[in-house]
């Protein structure tokens, strides 16, 4: 996001594609033995860390990703978490609220099951009065599925100032892989008061 008044409102256009090279991939049984003088057999100690079967944390659920909770942290406040509905129409009605020109950071909590994730990049688009004012896209690595939560915490941001940037503003939310395969999507709202008068009760 940004700080200023509403001159400071940059409106992005779309960018385009760009290409990038990716790592070569390999089956377990490419990857060149050791010899037998080794006294660390790297090729076995691999197939022993490769979970048997997938592990499921929602079985009925198809996702590879599934995101449970964002929590919204900002210095000297408590932590405010906003749960992820399965019906993810339900987000719009929970806005963040947050006071103008605060600092903040995101935690967002999530599982990965099935299979394992290579470059899980998370990108995020914030709209107002349906025009795009702000775009972050991190690559966030590989993640391998655990039955336990898992997270990413979003580099410091602020939210805008101003008498005219005050209000609600539209936030979509990506995962995707390294092919750009889409894991997880959702849409949620922040909206940005003058003060933090009846908030975080």
């Amino acid at each position: 996001m940004f700080k200023g008044d509403i001159t400071s409102l940059k409106i992005f256009k779309d960018e385009s594609e760009t290409s990038t090279k990716r790592p070569l991939e390999l089956a377990i049984e490419e990857i060149p033995q050791t010899t037998q003088d080794d006294k660390f057999d790297y090729h076995e100690t691999f197939k022993e860390q490769v979970p048997i079967g997938p592990i499921l944390v929602e079985p009925n659920n198809p996702h590879t990703v599934i995101v449970k909770r964002i929590v919204l942290l900002i210095p000297d406040r408590p932590e405010y978490f906003l749960d992820i509905p399965e019906d993810l129409s339900q987000l719009k009605k929970n806005p963040f609220l947050i006071k103008e020109g605060a600092r903040y950071r995101m935690r967002i909590e999530f599982y990965v099951q099935r299979e394992a994730v290579r470059e899980l990049t998370y990108t995020q688009r914030m709209y107002r009065f349906g025009r795009r004012v702000d775009k972050m896209c991190h690559i966030l690595g590989s993640y391998a599925p655990k039955q336990e939560m898992q997270f990413y915490l979003t580099f410091p941001d602020y939210a805008p100032v101003g008498i005219l940037l005050r209000g609600n503003y539209r936030v979509q939310s990506l995962f995707t892989d390294g092919q750009c395969k889409e894991l997880f999507k959702w849409e949620w709202i922040l909206n940005v008061r003058k003060d933090w008068k009846d908030q975080f009760i």
